[in-house]
């Protein structure tokens, strides 16, 4: 765990905003790392920052990994501005009443 912490400071000293350990309840010692970053650009920055005794930290944590193959990763890209970004319409059915029930027009009546 001792080792995971500097790893952490590591990541949020180059640019990371948010860093997580998770462990897997169902399969025992099994963790997953996130890191994330504001963009991808910012990631590949934090990797050009990174200096040699850094490296060095983090490869020390990969290589506790015991599994038969190397730790996997993945990259994921956010897409929260990609969905405010595009016109979103509201359609009704043609059956849909257009107030709310209780609250027709009462002056025309």
């Amino acid at each position: 765990m001792n080792l995971l912490r500097e790893v952490r400071l590591i990541h949020l000293r180059n640019g990371a905003f948010a860093w997580r350990l998770y462990e897997d309840l169902g399969q025992i010692n099994t963790y997953r790392l996130e890191m994330m970053y504001p963009s991808w650009t910012g990631y590949l920055l934090q990797r050009e920052r990174m200096t040699r005794r850094e490296q060095e930290t983090i490869d020390q944590a990969i290589a506790l990994h015991i599994g038969e193959n190397p730790p996997e990763l993945q990259h994921f890209l956010c897409v929260n501005q990609e969905l405010h970004i595009r016109p979103f319409v509201v359609t009704r059915p043609t059956g849909t009443v257009e107030a709310p029930l209780g609250m027709e027009d009462t002056e025309a009546s």
